[in-house]
């Protein structure tokens, strides 16, 4: 690998072009940190950084080539430099601190070439305004950024006159009913969506190839669908390319310039659909991907009463994580709260469900919003009782352990079952499976 700092500058040129050409960031943010290159770029004379004090801002060549790749690092997480927030940047920040583990210590230079960006140009983001991360910050999740039943049932009347009505219909349930990050959506393809039995299998290939998807897959590949089924249905039978080879799942419409079968729809341009969706349902809360993860987290433990372990191996949470038990421990708190007011008879126990739409997809009955499947036609809304989902999570962990034996190796079932057991007891049961294997000549 080539090493010169100043070389390194200029493949981060590259990359921010190809992805350009792509459509993977759009041709204004493109330009925009080109500019900025340029100007933390101390060979180039083109644009230079003026501090407060009126003096030039001088970086080492290692400094501006980390500040350029982290600011290309936000655009291929969907931020539009040329048309964002705060608050939109600052979403991004707190996922990769609570979902992706990031360092505060690699927080903070991503903030601080993203405050130096701002500082360079004025994008309409204060650089005070962004989050700072030390030692002590936790992850924290705002519980009125909540969605609410209301917002929910907007954002679906709102998919329904977007251009592409059924892809981002299906989208749009997806990240209702199973939490999954978007990357993990984003790279599915038509194999993987599996409409007769509810199901989706993470693109294994992708993650080997990518390491995109922060170690889901050691939780499985199988994810239910629940509510989503009919909309992702609907948008399998009529998807553009449903006559080629096992094309993307998720892909840019076929009228435009990205429109690729080989190519599946582009992070920014997903968020971009989210932030219309917002816009036409006239919400306040974010739309971003993060916030509906968020949401499924909290309504399947608070309103659908699955164990938190439960809920981590849907989300493709690693075994041990505290990440649940910190980012919601407020509904945690709230729940014993809940049970102790409804135990003493202050409070009646809450029957609504908001998974629930008010009028089922498949047959138009209208619903009752304590309903979780529609008595005329069966279509389900979310696990009907928690045995249903533990038995899901039951197959993901035999999956796990399929995977990580041979396809030839023969166990007695005994042994298959103590095997099984050691594998559900380790972070990475691939890896250990794998040396076990070595051990065993």
């Amino acid at each position: 690998m080539d090493r010169n700092p100043g070389h390194q500058i200029e493949l981060e040129r590259e990359n921010l072009r190809e992805l350009a050409n792509e459509g993977e960031i759009s041709t204004e943010c493109c330009d925009i940190l080109l500019e900025y290159a340029d100007a933390v770029d101390r060979t180039k004379a083109r644009h230079q950084i003026i501090d407060e004090d009126g003096n030039a801002v001088s970086l080492s060549l290692n400094t501006a080539k980390r500040y350029v790749a982290n600011t290309r690092i936000h655009a291929t997480h969907g931020i539009d430099f040329s048309d964002t927030s705060a608050d939109e940047v600052n979403d991004v920040l707190i996922w990769m601190h609570d979902e992706a583990g990031k360092s505060d210590s690699t927080l903070a230079t991503y903030v601080g070439a993203l405050k130096l960006l701002f500082e360079f140009r004025d994008l309409g983001v204060e650089p005070e305004n962004l989050r700072t991360f030390s030692s002590d910050s936790s992850p924290r999740h705002d519980q009125t950024d909540l969605f609410d039943d209301s917002d929910i049932q907007a954002l679906r009347q709102a998919a329904e006159e977007t251009r592409f009505p059924k892809r981002d219909r299906a989208f749009l349930e997806l990240l209702i009913f199973t939490g999954q990050r978007v990357t993990a959506l984003l790279t599915l393809r038509m194999e993987d969506v599996d409409v007769e039995e509810g199901y989706i299998y993470l693109n294994a290939e992708y993650a080997d190839k990518y390491d995109g998807l922060k170690g889901a897959l050691r939780r499985g590949r199988k994810r239910p669908m629940f509510g989503a089924k009919k909309s992702v249905q609907q948008y399998k039978r009529y998807h553009p390319y449903k006559d080629h080879d096992n094309p993307f799942f998720f892909v840019s419409d076929p009228k435009s310039f990205y429109g690729n079968p080989e190519k599946f729809w582009s992070k920014s341009a997903s968020k971009s659909l989210l932030r219309r969706l917002k816009e036409m349902a006239e919400i306040e809360k974010p739309t971003n991907p993060h916030n509906f993860r968020h949401y499924f987290a909290t309504i399947m433990y608070r309103d659908y009463g699955l164990r938190p372990e439960t809920i981590k191996m849907l989300l493709g949470h690693v075994k041990g994580s505290t990440v649940f038990e910190t980012t919601y421990s407020h509904v945690i708190d709230a729940d014993h709260i809940a049970t102790a007011e409804e135990a003493v008879g202050i409070k009646e126990p809450e029957s609504s469900n908001p998974l629930t739409p008010e009028i089922c997809p498949t047959c138009n009955e209208l619903l009752q919003d304590d309903w979780r499947a529609c008595p005329s036609c069966g279509e389900e809304f979310g696990p009907a009782i928690e045995n249903d989902i533990d038995a899901a999570a039951d197959n993901l962990q035999d999956e796990v352990t399929d995977r990580a034996l041979d396809s030839d190796t023969d166990l007695s079932e005994g042994d298959a079952a103590v095997l099984d057991a050691v594998l559900d007891a380790v972070d990475d049961p691939d890896a250990l499976a794998n040396q076990l294997r070595q051990l065993g000549g």
